[in-house]
């Protein structure tokens, strides 16, 4: 058959099938079929070295069997090449076995009863839209099988698909945003997008709603500075998993996103070079969200996400964006437990901020290391010290253990934990950053364990602080007694007063007092220092007082009589320095005879007496607990 110009078959009913084999229909840039409105009871052939050239129109065409387009050369010199809006077919729609198209095939607003197919096929339209399927119903999957070529973008935006989606090996090519878009697509089985599927731009699945699972294995898709998935506000009734050397180039964006089972991503490239790799903002995952094996160029944003079970990051790379944000985990709401673990190694912020995590805190060996240090020829290595934040955790709350310890380095800049509430600390020296690069502040926990960590340890740990606090020393003192470490609990008390005094911001004369009381009484906690003290100073006493008796100096200062008490120096030495007591020598004798050196002798009276009020006091405030402030 070869038909010049229009070949008419407008509201034509056809009881059986309707075949186009080997035919040649040539109408270029007008319609070459125009079959409008037809009823075909059959199958519709445009197979075996079928051509055309010009619009082929099935417009509201009721098809019986299938539309098959098998090893068919369709084109056309405008835009429109198949028009199929509305088209109601009860078999399925094959567009196969070297099929080749040049222009827009539409199926916008049509029914198939069965399967779409497009595989071993070459559609081009550049720049424009190859396969435009909005609205589109069908009974049963949507598969772009292997060795298919799409030259622009397709769309199943609105589609309700019977069955699967399927994108099997294949190249599309379409400089644009989006490739192929699904914007609130339903699929009612799964989507999958498999080995070999390579596209320059993007997928869009906004709004989508799949029934089952959502699978990306092996594919290649987006470019630079573009969004290579948008899934916001998807709906995944079962997981979601990428894997199998899957690269993406640009933004991979699940804001909003609802997820029945598990995310999962192992054996990944996020490629968004100082940008946001990853968004998921908001999302909800009903099971666990898990990444193995991710190398993250851009940050990884997971902005108040709902697990409804674990979060891990196992041998996973993260460098940050250009704001220096690796992992931003603020606001996360997780029932089950983080594991950053194991070789989890980010370079920039990771921020948890108002975390809230049911189970535990996993951080062991982990590798915390400032943005702009990394060596791209091995795995990260410090260069310089980068002074900003490195992990931040303010307000985390977590329920069971929070494990920070047997880092590879220590972290480069500042961890910042404060306020945060965990139920153990299990943590050593070594896998905090250096001083001036703590912030504890608020941070609270029930206990620790540390078996290798000693109280000095301890103590340096508290005195990394970016700035001095005492809280932090508080909550240490609070955790030894509750555990029964008594004398390491007042160890640390007593090292808190003395680092107020050196890094606190005293006046002078506050620094004076406090070195006094822990010169004395130990802030409290050695108040049998004022005994050693006190009988120092009265036996030096007894010596000048002796003295004084001997040069004449001390003489007695009422009349004597019989009873009148005979001068001791000690008993003096002791009457004098000790305020609450009488032991009737300070009332009979005073230093003010005019034998030489009375003038020194009354004067150190003054001071002796001055010494006993001072440290009695203080002796006694040490014993009623009154300078204790833990």
């Amino acid at each position: 058959l070869y038909s010049l110009g229009e070949f008419c078959l407008a509201d034509a009913k056809i009881d059986g099938p309707l075949a186009f084999s080997a035919g040649t229909l040539e109408n270029s840039s007008k319609v070459s079929l125009e079959a409008t409105r037809a009823v075909i009871k059959g199958t519709t052939y445009l197979n075996d070295g079928f051509k055309s050239k010009g619009i082929i129109n099935l417009h509201l065409v009721q098809i019986g069997g299938s539309l098959e387009c098998q090893n068919a050369v369709i084109e056309n010199s405008s835009d429109l090449v198949l028009n199929a809006i509305g088209i109601n077919i009860k078999g399925a729609v094959l567009l196969t076995n070297a099929f080749f198209s040049k222009g827009l095939i539409n199926f916008s607003f049509g029914k198939i009863g069965a399967t779409f197919e497009c595989g071993n096929a070459n559609l081009s339209n550049p720049q424009k839209i190859i396969i435009e399927a909005y609205e589109l119903t069908t009974g049963s999957s949507v598969i772009f099988k292997k060795d298919f070529r799409g030259d622009g973008a397709i769309r199943f935006i609105g589609a309700n698909i019977g069955g699967s989606m399927f994108f099997e090996e294949g190249t599309y090519n379409f400089s644009e945003n989006f490739s192929i878009d699904a914007t609130r697509v339903n699929v009612s089985h799964d989507l999958i997008i498999q080995k070999g599927f390579n596209s320059n731009s993007g997928l869009r699945l906004v709004g989508a709603k799949i029934g089952g699972t959502l699978e990306c294995i092996g594919a290649i898709l987006g470019k630079k500075d573009s969004v290579a998935i948008d899934a916001s506000r998807i709906l995944v009734n079962g997981s979601v998993n990428f894997g199998g050397n899957f690269s993406s180039i640009g933004e991979m964006r699940f804001s909003a996103a609802k997820i029945g089972l598990d995310f999962r991503a192992n054996n990944c490239l996020f490629s968004h070079e100082n940008n946001t790799s990853f968004n998921a903002n908001r999302m909800i995952i009903g099971n666990d969200f898990y990444c193995n094996d991710i190398d993250a160029n851009g940050e990884l944003n997971i902005r108040n996400v709902e697990i409804g079970a674990d979060l891990q990051f196992s041998n996973t790379k993260i460098t940050g964006d250009n704001t220096g944000s690796a992992l931003n985990a603020i606001g996360v709401v997780i029932k089950g437990s983080v594991f950053l673990y194991p070789h989890f190694n980010s370079h920039g912020i990771v921020n948890f901020t108002s975390a809230n995590i049911g189970g535990i805190f996993d951080c062991i060996g982990a590798n915390f290391l400032a943005k702009n240090n990394l060596d791209s020829d091995e795995n990260f290595k410090s260069e310089v010290v980068n002074e900003s934040n490195i992990f931040i955790a303010r307000t985390i709350d977590v329920g069971e253990t929070f494990f920070w310890r047997d880092m590879t380095s220590n972290p480069e800049g500042i961890v910042d934990v404060s306020g945060g509430k965990v139920g153990q600390l299990k943590d050593d020296l070594k896998s905090w950053p250096d001083k001036g690069k703590v912030i504890i502040e608020n941070f609270t926990y029930s206990t620790f364990y540390n078996p290798t960590l000693t109280i000095e340890e301890r103590l340096e740990w508290l005195r990394r602080q970016k700035t001095f606090s005492r809280q932090p020393y508080e909550q240490v003192i609070k955790v030894l007694r509750l555990t029964g470490h008594e004398k390491d609990a007042r160890k640390i008390a007593r090292a808190k007063q003395n680092d107020l005094r050196k890094y606190g911001k005293l006046s002078l004369l506050a620094r004076f007092w406090n070195w006094f009381l822990d010169f004395t009484i130990g802030h409290g906690y050695q108040v049998w220092r004022i005994l050693i003290f006190g009988t120092a100073i009265i036996g030096i006493g007894a010596i000048i007082f002796n003295i004084a008796f001997n040069l004449g100096v001390m003489v007695p200062i009422k009349e004597k009589g019989s009873n009148y008490p005979f001068f001791q120096s000690f008993i003096y030495s002791s009457d004098v320095f000790l305020p609450i007591v009488d032991l009737h020598q300070e009332a009979y004798w005073l230093p003010v005879g005019l034998g030489k050196g009375h003038i020194f002798f009354m004067s150190y009276l003054w001071v002796h007496i001055f010494l006993g009020w001072i440290l009695t006091t203080v002796g006694v405030a040490g014993l009623t607990g009154v300078v204790k402030k833990d």
